[in-house]
């Protein structure tokens, strides 16, 4: 038997139910085939239990097309002011990643959405620390916050209305392609915290992060946004003592900042990471 999380607005916190349908007839995802098979029954599996209620798949797999596509994080796209431009969320989630030995790798805000999860950076880089996004640095905790509201703000574009009407409809959303045990986010659980916000009328509480923290989670605790620092307060030369890699020396800071350790080779560093947990010692401390 094979267990698939079914998510359902919900009129508390943290406005999201989950169902778990329990599924006799299941086979991995090997196939767009096989996925699909998979997904009809579960809609089969959660009609029988609410036979009043719609559920949509929100997936690359999704048979309900365009609008399943269409919300699917390598398709649904935010404006970046910074770039002029339209951006996909799956590309903003992993192009906005700090960890303790790189990135942000911006350039991923332009590569293929669909392609993006196997950029060998994002798993030889450590441990991720933050998010960085036009000018601000998210914490990584809660944990899929970042993500949630990203999509959030992604939803309420004008160019995507059309689909926030339409998704209204449903009254639950599954994702044939999330794995628990893999993968830190789900679509279908953002919808639905999504819907929820947008039927009771709370979006309107919501403009920033920390807004939006304390209406889902229903807490005033804080949870930092700081401006990110720049590559402009280092310069070529400086010594940077990273508390793994030892000492290593900055080559250059345009277009973004490059380490070389000994012990490591060449590392792109976020400023931000190097400001609160390494040591930097200026050319003219070197005498």
């Amino acid at each position: 038997m094979t267990i698939r999380p079914i998510y359902m607005p919900s009129y508390r916190h943290p406005y999201c139910d989950v169902w778990n349908a329990q599924l006799m007839q299941f086979v991995p995802n090997t196939t767009k085939e096989r996925a699909q098979r998979n997904i009809q029954e579960v809609f089969r599996v959660f009609q029988k239990r609410f036979p009043d209620k719609k559920i949509l798949e929100v997936s690359l797999f999704s048979p309900q097309i365009p609008l399943g596509t269409d919300l699917c994080p390598q398709f649904l796209c935010k404006k970046m002011e910074s770039l002029d431009g339209m951006i996909p969320v799956e590309s903003i989630l992993h192009a906005s990643k700090i960890f303790t030995g790189g990135g942000p790798y911006t350039d991923l805000f332009t590569a293929n959405p669909l392609e993006i999860k196997n950029d060998p950076r994002l798993r030889s880089s450590g441990i991720l620390t933050s998010y960085t996004f036009e000018g601000e640095e998210y914490p990584i905790h809660p944990r899929t916050a970042f993500f949630d509201f990203i999509y959030m703000l992604a939803l309420v574009e004008p160019q995507n209305h059309a689909l926030t009407r339409e998704l209204l409809q449903y009254d639950a959303f599954c994702d044939i392609t999330y794995q628990e045990t893999k993968d830190f986010v789900c679509p279908a659980r953002s919808l639905t915290i999504f819907v929820s916000l947008m039927r009771q009328g709370l979006l309107q509480k919501v403009h920033t992060f920390e807004e939006y923290l304390t209406v889902v989670t229903g807490s005033n605790e804080k949870h930092t946004v700081t401006h990110v620092a720049q590559a402009s307060a280092f310069s070529v030369g400086d010594i940077v003592v990273h508390p793994s890699w030892g000492k290593g020396k900055i080559i250059t800071t345009e277009p973004k900042l490059v380490i070389r350790f000994p012990s490591v080779g060449e590392k792109s560093m976020n400023p931000a990471f190097i400001k609160e947990n390494c040591q930097v010692i200026s050319c003219e401390e070197q005498g």
